[in-house]
Protein backbone atom coordinates (compact mmCIF):
# COMPACT_ATOMS: atom_id res chain seq x y z
CA UNK A 1 0.00 0.00 0.00
CA UNK A 2 0.79 3.36 -0.62
CA UNK A 3 2.93 5.06 2.41
CA UNK A 4 1.03 8.08 4.02
CA UNK A 5 2.30 7.92 6.78
CA UNK A 6 5.18 10.76 6.35
CA UNK A 7 2.83 13.53 5.80
CA UNK A 8 0.86 15.61 8.59
CA UNK A 9 -2.26 15.74 8.74
CA UNK A 10 -4.59 19.32 9.01
CA UNK A 11 -8.06 18.29 9.93
CA UNK A 12 -10.68 20.96 8.42
CA UNK A 13 -13.79 20.41 10.40
CA UNK A 14 -14.37 19.30 13.65
CA UNK A 15 -15.97 20.39 16.79
CA UNK A 16 -14.77 21.34 19.42
CA UNK A 17 -13.56 18.87 22.28
CA UNK A 18 -14.92 18.42 25.36
CA UNK A 19 -14.30 16.56 28.46
CA UNK A 20 -17.14 14.42 28.04
CA UNK A 21 -17.53 10.64 27.10
CA UNK A 22 -18.76 8.68 24.37
CA UNK A 23 -21.94 7.52 25.58
CA UNK A 24 -22.45 11.02 27.04
CA UNK A 25 -22.06 12.15 23.60
CA UNK A 26 -24.53 9.92 21.77
CA UNK A 27 -27.26 10.53 25.02
CA UNK A 28 -26.90 14.10 23.71
CA UNK A 29 -27.67 13.48 19.90
CA UNK A 30 -30.09 10.90 20.27
CA UNK A 31 -32.09 13.63 22.55
CA UNK A 32 -31.41 16.93 20.12
CA UNK A 33 -32.66 14.03 16.92
CA UNK A 34 -35.54 13.12 18.92
CA UNK A 35 -36.58 17.07 19.42
CA UNK A 36 -35.95 17.48 15.42
CA UNK A 37 -37.86 14.98 14.81
CA UNK A 38 -40.60 16.05 17.18
CA UNK A 39 -41.10 13.37 19.21
CA UNK A 40 -39.29 13.35 22.75
CA UNK A 41 -40.80 9.45 22.72
CA UNK A 42 -38.16 8.98 19.93
CA UNK A 43 -35.16 9.30 22.21
CA UNK A 44 -34.51 5.63 23.00
CA UNK A 45 -35.19 4.55 19.46
CA UNK A 46 -32.25 6.81 18.30
CA UNK A 47 -30.29 6.16 20.67
CA UNK A 48 -29.83 2.94 20.22
CA UNK A 49 -29.17 3.68 16.60
CA UNK A 50 -26.36 5.79 17.14
CA UNK A 51 -24.67 3.18 19.32
CA UNK A 52 -25.53 0.43 17.09
CA UNK A 53 -24.30 1.82 13.96
CA UNK A 54 -21.22 0.09 11.66
CA UNK A 55 -19.06 3.07 12.41
CA UNK A 56 -19.37 3.32 16.33
CA UNK A 57 -18.45 -0.61 16.32
CA UNK A 58 -15.27 0.02 14.05
CA UNK A 59 -14.15 3.01 15.71
CA UNK A 60 -14.43 0.62 19.46
CA UNK A 61 -12.39 -1.56 17.22
CA UNK A 62 -9.92 1.27 16.62
CA UNK A 63 -9.37 2.60 20.03
CA UNK A 64 -9.36 -1.15 21.69
CA UNK A 65 -6.45 -1.67 19.43
CA UNK A 66 -4.77 1.63 20.77
CA UNK A 67 -5.41 1.59 24.49
CA UNK A 68 -5.30 -2.45 24.96
CA UNK A 69 -8.86 -2.60 26.24
CA UNK A 70 -11.89 -4.54 25.16
CA UNK A 71 -14.14 -3.12 22.56
CA UNK A 72 -17.06 -2.13 24.36
CA UNK A 73 -18.24 1.27 25.20
CA UNK A 74 -18.65 1.18 28.39
CA UNK A 75 -14.86 0.10 28.71
CA UNK A 76 -13.52 2.57 26.19
CA UNK A 77 -15.14 5.17 28.07
CA UNK A 78 -13.63 4.71 31.30
CA UNK A 79 -10.40 4.66 29.94
CA UNK A 80 -10.40 7.69 28.08
CA UNK A 81 -12.42 9.53 30.96
CA UNK A 82 -9.26 8.52 32.91
CA UNK A 83 -7.39 10.16 30.89
CA UNK A 84 -9.12 13.11 30.40
CA UNK A 85 -9.08 13.59 34.01
CA UNK A 86 -5.43 13.32 34.40
CA UNK A 87 -5.42 16.79 32.62
CA UNK A 88 -7.65 17.26 29.77
CA UNK A 89 -5.60 19.68 27.33
CA UNK A 90 -2.47 16.73 27.58
CA UNK A 91 -5.39 14.42 26.59
CA UNK A 92 -6.32 16.22 23.52
CA UNK A 93 -3.11 16.85 22.39
CA UNK A 94 -1.66 13.16 22.68
CA UNK A 95 -4.87 12.28 20.78
CA UNK A 96 -3.63 14.84 17.63
CA UNK A 97 0.06 13.59 18.19
CA UNK A 98 -0.94 9.93 17.97
CA UNK A 99 -2.33 10.39 14.27
CA UNK A 100 0.01 13.47 13.21
CA UNK A 101 -2.99 15.87 13.20
CA UNK A 102 -0.64 19.58 13.32
CA UNK A 103 -3.52 21.56 12.99
CA UNK A 104 -7.90 21.24 13.09
CA UNK A 105 -10.25 24.02 12.17
CA UNK A 106 -12.65 23.82 15.09
CA UNK A 107 -16.35 24.99 13.82
CA UNK A 108 -17.70 27.43 16.72
CA UNK A 109 -21.50 27.04 15.85
CA UNK A 110 -22.10 25.04 19.52
CA UNK A 111 -19.79 27.25 21.67
CA UNK A 112 -21.13 31.17 20.62
CA UNK A 113 -23.49 33.55 19.03
CA UNK A 114 -21.55 36.86 19.72
CA UNK A 115 -18.41 37.12 18.77
CA UNK A 116 -17.05 38.81 22.19
CA UNK A 117 -17.69 35.00 23.52
CA UNK A 118 -14.71 33.96 21.22
CA UNK A 119 -12.23 34.79 23.33
CA UNK A 120 -12.20 31.83 26.20
CA UNK A 121 -13.35 29.15 23.67
CA UNK A 122 -10.37 27.63 23.16
CA UNK A 123 -8.67 28.23 25.92
CA UNK A 124 -8.61 24.72 27.31
CA UNK A 125 -7.21 23.07 24.46
CA UNK A 126 -3.22 22.66 22.50
CA UNK A 127 -2.41 26.38 21.96
CA UNK A 128 -1.26 26.83 18.50
CA UNK A 129 -2.93 23.98 17.24
CA UNK A 130 -6.52 25.33 16.39
CA UNK A 131 -7.92 27.76 14.08
CA UNK A 132 -11.74 28.67 14.13
CA UNK A 133 -15.17 29.49 12.68
CA UNK A 134 -17.96 31.04 12.93
CA UNK A 135 -21.36 30.50 12.07
CA UNK A 136 -23.39 32.96 10.16
CA UNK A 137 -26.94 31.56 9.76
CA UNK A 138 -28.16 33.64 12.64
CA UNK A 139 -27.74 36.72 10.41
CA UNK A 140 -29.85 35.84 7.84
CA UNK A 141 -33.43 36.34 9.90
CA UNK A 142 -34.68 39.65 11.07
CA UNK A 143 -34.33 38.90 14.90
CA UNK A 144 -30.23 39.26 14.02
CA UNK A 145 -30.80 42.61 12.63
CA UNK A 146 -33.19 43.73 15.23
CA UNK A 147 -30.81 42.97 17.97
CA UNK A 148 -28.02 44.90 16.35
CA UNK A 149 -30.78 48.27 15.91
CA UNK A 150 -31.17 48.31 12.51
CA UNK A 151 -33.59 50.55 10.46
CA UNK A 152 -33.31 49.27 7.11
CA UNK A 153 -31.76 47.22 4.90
CA UNK A 154 -28.76 48.84 3.32
CA UNK A 155 -27.32 49.85 7.46
CA UNK A 156 -28.04 45.98 7.62
CA UNK A 157 -25.22 45.77 4.98
CA UNK A 158 -23.50 48.15 6.38
CA UNK A 159 -23.45 46.36 10.01
CA UNK A 160 -22.67 42.85 8.27
CA UNK A 161 -19.47 44.50 6.57
CA UNK A 162 -18.61 45.74 9.90
CA UNK A 163 -19.06 42.21 11.80
CA UNK A 164 -17.55 40.24 9.07
CA UNK A 165 -14.65 42.26 8.87
CA UNK A 166 -14.12 42.28 12.51
CA UNK A 167 -14.46 38.52 12.57
CA UNK A 168 -11.53 38.23 10.27
CA UNK A 169 -9.47 40.77 12.25
CA UNK A 170 -10.12 38.83 15.46
CA UNK A 171 -8.56 35.61 13.58
CA UNK A 172 -11.54 33.91 12.15
CA UNK A 173 -10.84 31.22 9.23
CA UNK A 174 -14.12 31.06 7.97
CA UNK A 175 -17.88 31.45 7.75
CA UNK A 176 -20.31 28.62 8.07
CA UNK A 177 -23.54 28.27 6.61
CA UNK A 178 -25.82 25.86 7.85
CA UNK A 179 -29.10 26.48 6.51
CA UNK A 180 -29.23 23.13 4.53
CA UNK A 181 -31.08 21.97 8.16
CA UNK A 182 -33.63 24.35 7.65
CA UNK A 183 -34.61 25.08 3.51
CA UNK A 184 -32.52 24.69 0.31
CA UNK A 185 -29.34 26.06 -0.32
CA UNK A 186 -30.02 28.18 -3.81
CA UNK A 187 -30.54 31.56 -4.01
CA UNK A 188 -32.51 33.90 -6.10
CA UNK A 189 -31.21 37.56 -7.00
CA UNK A 190 -33.69 39.87 -4.83
CA UNK A 191 -32.29 43.83 -5.43
CA UNK A 192 -32.61 45.93 -2.00
CA UNK A 193 -36.12 46.93 -2.55
CA UNK A 194 -37.22 43.83 -2.33
CA UNK A 195 -35.25 42.91 0.37
CA UNK A 196 -36.77 46.16 2.29
CA UNK A 197 -40.55 45.31 1.28
CA UNK A 198 -39.40 41.73 3.13
CA UNK A 199 -37.44 43.26 6.17
CA UNK A 200 -40.39 45.68 6.57
CA UNK A 201 -43.35 42.98 6.70
CA UNK A 202 -41.21 40.70 8.54
CA UNK A 203 -40.83 43.32 11.34
CA UNK A 204 -44.55 43.93 11.80
CA UNK A 205 -45.75 40.04 11.63
CA UNK A 206 -44.33 37.29 14.01
CA UNK A 207 -43.25 34.39 13.05
CA UNK A 208 -45.54 31.07 12.97
CA UNK A 209 -43.44 29.23 15.07
CA UNK A 210 -39.87 28.47 15.87
CA UNK A 211 -38.30 24.77 14.24
CA UNK A 212 -35.27 23.30 15.99
CA UNK A 213 -32.41 23.86 13.47
CA UNK A 214 -28.34 23.55 13.94
CA UNK A 215 -26.79 25.51 15.77
CA UNK A 216 -30.07 27.20 17.16
CA UNK A 217 -34.04 27.42 16.54
CA UNK A 218 -34.99 29.24 13.42
CA UNK A 219 -38.12 31.27 12.53
CA UNK A 220 -40.65 29.97 10.49
CA UNK A 221 -43.76 31.96 8.67
CA UNK A 222 -46.54 29.93 8.01
CA UNK A 223 -48.22 31.86 5.14
CA UNK A 224 -47.19 31.75 1.89
CA UNK A 225 -47.29 36.07 1.83
CA UNK A 226 -44.90 35.29 5.29
CA UNK A 227 -42.50 32.80 3.55
CA UNK A 228 -41.90 34.57 0.59
CA UNK A 229 -40.82 37.63 2.30
CA UNK A 230 -38.45 35.42 4.66
CA UNK A 231 -36.77 33.64 1.82
CA UNK A 232 -36.38 36.95 0.09
CA UNK A 233 -35.13 38.74 2.82
CA UNK A 234 -32.36 35.50 3.75
CA UNK A 235 -31.37 35.52 0.04
CA UNK A 236 -30.60 39.42 -0.17
CA UNK A 237 -28.67 39.52 2.82
CA UNK A 238 -26.47 35.96 2.00
CA UNK A 239 -25.45 37.00 -1.30
CA UNK A 240 -24.13 40.33 0.65
CA UNK A 241 -22.53 38.14 2.83
CA UNK A 242 -20.90 35.82 0.08
CA UNK A 243 -19.89 39.03 -1.96
CA UNK A 244 -18.29 40.71 1.54
CA UNK A 245 -16.75 37.65 2.14
CA UNK A 246 -14.67 37.67 -0.79
CA UNK A 247 -13.79 40.98 -1.15
CA UNK A 248 -11.88 40.57 2.83
CA UNK A 249 -10.74 37.18 1.75
CA UNK A 250 -12.92 35.01 4.12
CA UNK A 251 -13.85 31.83 2.58
CA UNK A 252 -17.49 29.94 2.88
CA UNK A 253 -18.31 26.92 4.45
CA UNK A 254 -21.79 24.94 3.42
CA UNK A 255 -22.61 22.14 4.80
CA UNK A 256 -23.86 19.72 2.23
CA UNK A 257 -25.06 15.97 3.03
CA UNK A 258 -27.81 14.20 4.04
CA UNK A 259 -27.11 11.50 7.11
CA UNK A 260 -28.10 11.04 10.59
CA UNK A 261 -29.41 14.00 11.50
CA UNK A 262 -33.13 13.70 10.83
CA UNK A 263 -33.37 17.97 9.52
CA UNK A 264 -31.13 16.81 6.57
CA UNK A 265 -33.02 15.86 3.95
CA UNK A 266 -31.56 15.08 0.14
CA UNK A 267 -34.23 17.95 -0.45
CA UNK A 268 -32.34 20.68 1.20
CA UNK A 269 -28.99 19.47 0.69
CA UNK A 270 -28.71 19.30 -3.14
CA UNK A 271 -25.65 20.67 -4.51
CA UNK A 272 -26.67 20.92 -7.77
CA UNK A 273 -28.74 24.18 -6.00
CA UNK A 274 -25.18 25.93 -5.83
CA UNK A 275 -24.79 26.22 -8.95
CA UNK A 276 -27.16 29.52 -8.31
CA UNK A 277 -24.50 31.05 -5.63
CA UNK A 278 -21.84 29.80 -7.66
CA UNK A 279 -22.54 31.14 -11.24
CA UNK A 280 -24.38 34.53 -9.89
CA UNK A 281 -21.80 37.52 -11.31
CA UNK A 282 -21.75 39.10 -8.07
CA UNK A 283 -19.80 36.38 -6.37
CA UNK A 284 -17.74 35.63 -9.17
CA UNK A 285 -16.52 38.75 -9.51
CA UNK A 286 -16.02 38.79 -5.47
CA UNK A 287 -13.43 36.09 -6.03
CA UNK A 288 -15.20 33.84 -2.86
CA UNK A 289 -13.95 30.83 -1.74
CA UNK A 290 -16.82 27.90 -0.86
CA UNK A 291 -15.74 24.79 0.65
CA UNK A 292 -17.91 22.25 0.55
CA UNK A 293 -18.72 20.33 3.31
CA UNK A 294 -18.93 16.72 4.11
CA UNK A 295 -18.14 16.04 0.66
CA UNK A 296 -22.24 16.56 -0.67
CA UNK A 297 -22.26 12.57 0.21
CA UNK A 298 -24.72 10.68 -0.70
CA UNK A 299 -24.53 12.93 -4.04
CA UNK A 300 -20.84 13.51 -3.88
CA UNK A 301 -20.49 12.89 -7.62
CA UNK A 302 -22.65 16.06 -8.28
CA UNK A 303 -20.05 17.97 -6.29
CA UNK A 304 -17.10 15.98 -8.04
CA UNK A 305 -18.38 17.92 -11.04
CA UNK A 306 -18.96 20.96 -9.54
CA UNK A 307 -15.29 20.83 -7.97
CA UNK A 308 -13.85 20.26 -12.10
CA UNK A 309 -16.25 23.58 -13.67
CA UNK A 310 -15.65 26.26 -10.65
CA UNK A 311 -12.09 27.15 -9.66
CA UNK A 312 -13.05 28.63 -6.72
CA UNK A 313 -14.99 25.68 -5.20
CA UNK A 314 -13.32 23.33 -2.71
CA UNK A 315 -14.57 20.06 -0.35
CA UNK A 316 -13.77 18.10 2.30
CA UNK A 317 -14.67 14.46 3.54
CA UNK A 318 -15.71 15.32 6.69
CA UNK A 319 -18.06 13.09 9.23
CA UNK A 320 -17.71 10.57 5.90
CA UNK A 321 -14.15 10.07 7.07
CA UNK A 322 -15.76 8.21 9.83
CA UNK A 323 -17.30 5.57 7.52
CA UNK A 324 -14.13 3.99 5.55
CA UNK A 325 -15.61 2.25 2.52
CA UNK A 326 -17.57 5.35 1.34
CA UNK A 327 -14.76 7.77 2.17
CA UNK A 328 -12.76 5.11 -0.19
CA UNK A 329 -15.45 5.56 -2.84
CA UNK A 330 -15.63 9.49 -2.03
CA UNK A 331 -12.06 10.30 -2.80
CA UNK A 332 -11.72 7.86 -5.70
CA UNK A 333 -14.50 9.96 -7.19
CA UNK A 334 -13.31 13.38 -6.48
CA UNK A 335 -8.99 12.23 -7.29
CA UNK A 336 -10.27 11.12 -11.03
CA UNK A 337 -13.18 14.20 -11.78
CA UNK A 338 -11.09 16.95 -9.60
CA UNK A 339 -7.41 18.66 -9.23
CA UNK A 340 -5.98 17.08 -6.00
CA UNK A 341 -5.44 20.56 -4.68
CA UNK A 342 -9.09 21.05 -3.76
CA UNK A 343 -9.81 17.98 -1.88
CA UNK A 344 -9.20 17.87 1.95
CA UNK A 345 -9.48 15.82 4.94
CA UNK A 346 -12.05 16.45 7.43
CA UNK A 347 -12.93 14.54 10.58
CA UNK A 348 -16.66 16.41 11.77
CA UNK A 349 -15.51 15.37 15.36
CA UNK A 350 -17.85 16.08 17.50
CA UNK A 351 -17.18 16.52 21.55
CA UNK A 352 -15.09 13.61 21.93
CA UNK A 353 -11.75 13.85 20.54
CA UNK A 354 -10.99 10.21 19.45
CA UNK A 355 -13.42 10.81 16.76
CA UNK A 356 -10.23 13.43 15.40
CA UNK A 357 -7.93 10.77 15.64
CA UNK A 358 -10.06 7.96 14.16
CA UNK A 359 -10.68 10.30 10.74
CA UNK A 360 -7.16 10.23 10.51
CA UNK A 361 -6.68 7.09 10.99
CA UNK A 362 -8.87 6.10 8.17
CA UNK A 363 -8.09 8.82 5.93
CA UNK A 364 -4.89 7.53 5.79
CA UNK A 365 -5.16 4.12 5.46
CA UNK A 366 -8.31 4.84 2.49
CA UNK A 367 -6.14 7.60 0.82
CA UNK A 368 -3.17 4.69 0.56
CA UNK A 369 -4.99 2.45 -1.20
CA UNK A 370 -6.31 4.51 -3.53
CA UNK A 371 -3.12 6.22 -4.37
CA UNK A 372 -1.77 2.12 -4.91
CA UNK A 373 -4.57 1.62 -7.53
CA UNK A 374 -3.90 5.04 -9.33
CA UNK A 375 -0.08 4.14 -9.14
CA UNK A 376 -0.37 0.71 -10.29
CA UNK A 377 -3.16 0.79 -12.45
CA UNK A 378 -4.67 4.08 -13.42
CA UNK A 379 -0.99 5.86 -14.96
CA UNK A 380 0.14 7.64 -11.78
CA UNK A 381 3.73 8.41 -10.89
CA UNK A 382 5.00 7.40 -7.51
CA UNK A 383 6.06 11.41 -7.62
CA UNK A 384 2.48 12.50 -8.27
CA UNK A 385 0.95 10.06 -5.97
CA UNK A 386 2.92 11.57 -3.36
CA UNK A 387 2.28 15.12 -4.46
CA UNK A 388 -1.78 14.41 -3.75
CA UNK A 389 -0.99 12.78 -0.25
CA UNK A 390 0.88 15.73 1.23
CA UNK A 391 -2.34 17.86 -0.34
CA UNK A 392 -5.42 16.34 0.53
CA UNK A 393 -3.56 14.93 4.19
CA UNK A 394 -2.59 18.73 5.18
CA UNK A 395 -1.42 20.79 2.41
CA UNK A 396 -4.27 22.09 1.25
CA UNK A 397 -6.22 22.98 4.32
CA UNK A 398 -3.13 25.19 5.52
CA UNK A 399 -3.12 26.54 2.62
CA UNK A 400 -7.30 27.10 2.36
CA UNK A 401 -7.16 28.63 6.15
CA UNK A 402 -4.42 30.71 5.60
CA UNK A 403 -2.39 28.06 8.76
CA UNK A 404 0.99 28.95 9.12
Amino acid sequence: MFDTGRYGIVDAHIHKPKNIGLVDTYNLWAKGFAASHGSDGMEMAYRRQIFEAPRVKSMLSYLAGVYGVEPSIDRIDEHVSNLMAAGFTEYVESVMDRERITHAVVDLSLEVSDPDQIADTLDDLPRGRFSWTYNIVDMLHPEWAVSMDVGDVGELVDVISIVLRRLRDMGCRGLKNTMAYYRRLGLSNIDEERAEIAYKWLLKNAPGKYVSSFPRKVQEYISQEGHSHHMAFQDFILRQIYIEAGKIGLPILIHVASALHPALTPINNDPRDLYTVFQDAGIVSAGTRFLILHGGYPLHREVATILSQNPNIYADTSFFSQYPAILEEMLTVFLQLAPYHKIMHGSDSNFFAEVMAYAAYNMRNSLGRILSRFEHDWGWSSRHCNNVAEAVLGGNASKFFSIQ
